[in-house]
């Protein structure tokens, strides 16, 4: 076996290893970017700075072309490859795209090493670079503004000047010794004098005070003279035309060399406005708290943050029945709730009062008392004295909650008897005329399954004679002449079957929608009736021909014989009456008799035939005064009788007044001959109820 002593090997491999494990230690601390390239190009080592600044690691670095990533374009791409190859150990500035591909401003250096190889330094000069630019900004902004200041400067008096009268403010100067006072040009506007006439005395000086400021004036002048104390104070001032006005006055004693006051300095500032706009804000504040507490919903501010009641108005306190504000702050307006919201509920309300900058819904409240109400709640933020708040608005919604549930019942009434009436419905759009919906009598009545055979259809296709364009158009203009339009036509089911209906359509309105409501009434059995009834009619109208006929028959058959029995016995009664005795004679009398009354049978007869055959004429017809004339016509017939009529007064009817009046005669008749044989009688006519 052979040995060798690689002792030495192994510590210059360990000194090597401590040495470049030092050296990656700088790399990493180095504030520099750095790359070691071998002679071929390979990637040695980068150091952190290079990785966090770019975003590849030193695999990534070996594996793809971070150079090609850095620089994307051609012509950048080739500048840099050519930089590197010449390793001049200049700097270079280029626009680096890093990994997550925003652009930064770096430096590069290209050392070239005994061995070949390279090492690549730089910095991310992005900042420097920004910095520049900023700083050429400042100068040329400084120099702008020293050129400005200089044309400034320059006209520093008129611009002052120009200043005060903007500003409203004057200037003023008291020489203590000599007692001069100066006024500047604005100072004369303020008070309301020409500047072009003498400063006013100082007589009229303490008239362009109000008294109580004037004196207040007067003391703080008194003080900066005798110790030297300058003085501010707002001052309401006259001016010349008597209208009020208010100054921001200030003095500044100056002193001399002995330390003596020898002239006081100050300004005036016309503050008119400024105090209007307090009175404003003073006013607008009241009217803020009076709208807040006089507003007809419950209003709170709540804390933001902590969800907690900080203020409420007058209407909150009643609404939610407590004794003052003091119960209801300091809460969480959620424990109002008849069902509090959860914390995921109220951070999900939170957010979208963020986001959306209000949120609103509906919620059932308790109050203090116990009792229940429906409220509408409205959250938005307000900022109150600089700080943003929650403002969240109740609206008592009972009565209208009340009136949604009588709308929703009353809705569901209107469904059922939409649904169970007894004629078939249908609603349909008055431009297509298709049908809208239908009531369960119309899938009955058509014989389909269910709504849906007969929404979506023209309904004059259901007739078995449809409509033509024509006709539409005239019951179109019909309905809207008259309001409504109506006809009795034949259908026909969807199983084929025939029958008529009476179809009555109107414009109305649903839900803001214009419509028209179709109404088929089923009216088959009314068709036989009438069917049979003109079958009857038919069979009366042939029966009463031939009862007129039967009754001319037998008047012409039974008034011949009645003749030769009546000539005959008042032959008998001219020619032999002497010989008949008492007796006889009243059998002739009664063969008299009975022949009139045949032939009023006969009449009577021939009438009734007659009135079978009139059509009946309806009209008012006051009975009494029928009756009055017929008794009156028999009274004429037979005066000598002793008949009372006792009639009752307006019995009126409405029917035919010729059949009325037969019917009358015939009674009235009747009763009088029934009544011939009694010295006296009495006949009445009246109404009684059953």
């Amino acid at each position: 076996s052979v040995g060798r002593d690689i002792t030495t090997l192994k510590q210059a491999e360990l000194e090597i290893s401590q040495q470049k494990e030092l050296l990656q230690l700088i790399f990493d601390h180095l504030p520099l970017m750095v790359g070691l390239y071998s002679p071929t190009g390979e990637v040695l080592m980068i150091n952190r700075q290079l990785e966090q600044t770019k975003g590849w690691t030193k695999e990534e670095y070996q594996a793809i072309d971070v150079l090609r990533e850095c620089y994307p374009e051609p012509v950048e791409y080739e500048a840099t490859i050519q930089h590197i190859k010449a390793a001049d150990s200049t700097w270079r500035d280029f626009k680096t795209k890093v990994r997550d591909g925003h652009i930064i401003d770096t430096s590069w250096i290209e050392i070239r090493l005994a061995n070949g190889g390279s090492i690549s330094i730089g910095q991310d000069i992005t900042e420097q670079k920004r910095l520049v630019a900023s700083l050429a900004e400042i100068n040329q902004e400084l120099e702008i503004r020293v050129a400005q200041r200089t044309e400034a400067l320059q006209q520093q008096e008129e611009l002052l000047r120009e200043a005060q009268q903007v500003a409203h403010l004057g200037s003023w100067e008291l020489f203590v010794t000599t007692g001069e006072v100066a006024w500047s040009p604005e100072l004369f506007q303020i008070f309301g004098y020409d500047p072009d006439q003498p400063i006013p005395s100082f007589e009229q000086q303490s008239r362009i005070f109000v008294l109580e400021d004037y004196q207040r004036l007067t003391y703080l002048v008194d003080r900066a003279l005798q110790f030297g104390e300058p003085y501010e104070a707002d001052l309401q001032i006259i001016r010349k035309d008597g209208s009020l006005g208010y100054v921001f006055a200030k003095g500044q004693p100056l002193l001399d060399e002995e330390g003596r006051v020898s002239r006081l300095v100050g300004i005036a500032m016309d503050i008119s406005d400024r105090k209007q706009a307090e009175q404003e804000i003073i006013h607008s504040r009241d009217l803020r708290e009076a709208i807040f507490n006089e507003s007809a919903d419950a209003l709170f501010l709540v804390d933001s943050e902590t969800f907690l009641t900080v203020d409420c108005n007058r209407r909150a306190v009643e609404l939610f029945e407590a004794t003052d504000k003091s119960q209801l702050i300091g809460t969480y307006g959620h424990d109002l709730q008849h069902h509090q919201f959860t914390m995921e509920e109220l951070e999900a309300i939170s957010q979208s009062v963020t986001t959306r900058g209000l949120w609103s819904q509906e919620l059932e409240y308790v109050t203090l008392q116990g009792n229940i109400f429906w409220g509408n709640i409205a959250v938005k933020r307000v900022p109150v004295a600089g700080k943003s708040m929650t403002l969240v608005r109740v609206t008592d919604i009972s009565d209208r909650k009340r009136a949604e549930q009588e709308i929703i019942q009353n809705r569901d009434l209107r469904e059922a008897i939409f649904n169970d009436l007894a004629d078939a419905l249908f609603l349909v759009d008055p431009e297509t005329l298709l049908t809208i919906d239908c009531n369960q009598k119309a899938v009955e009545l058509f014989e389909v399954k269910n709504k849906a055979d007969l929404i979506g259809i023209a309904g004059h296709t259901l007739q078995r004679y449809q409509f033509t364009l024509e006709e539409l158009a005239a019951i179109d203009q019909d309905m809207e002449t008259n309001g409504v339009w109506s006809r009795e036509i034949e259908y026909v089911t969807r199983l084929g079957e025939v029958f008529w209906g009476n179809i009555a359509a109107k414009p109305i309105v649903v839900a803001g929608r214009a419509m028209n409501l179709v109404r088929v009434t089923d009216i088959s059995k009314n068709k036989q009736a009438e069917a049979k009834i003109q079958q009857t009619t038919k069979q009366l109208e042939a029966a009463n021909r031939e009862l007129e006929a039967f009754a001319y028959s037998v008047s012409h058959d039974l008034r011949a014989p009645l003749r030769a029995i009546d000539g005959f016995s008042k032959a008998l009664l001219e020619d032999y009456g002497e010989q008949f005795d008492e007796e006889a004679q009243d059998y002739f009398d009664r063969i008299h008799r009975a022949v009139e009354r045949m032939g009023d049978l006969i009449d009577d007869l021939l009438r009734l035939s007659r009135v079978s055959r009139a059509e009946v004429q309806h009209s008012r017809v006051n009975l009494s005064r029928l009756v009055q004339e017929i008794a009156t016509n028999l009274q004429e017939s037979e005066p000598s009788r002793q008949v009372e009529f006792a009639i009752v007064p307006e019995a009126i009817v409405y029917a035919d007044t010729n059949l009325m009046r037969v019917v009358l005669e015939n009674l009235l008749q009747n009763a009088w001959k029934f009544t011939s044989h009694h010295p006296t009688a009495r006949i009445e006519f009246g109404i009684f109820e059953e």
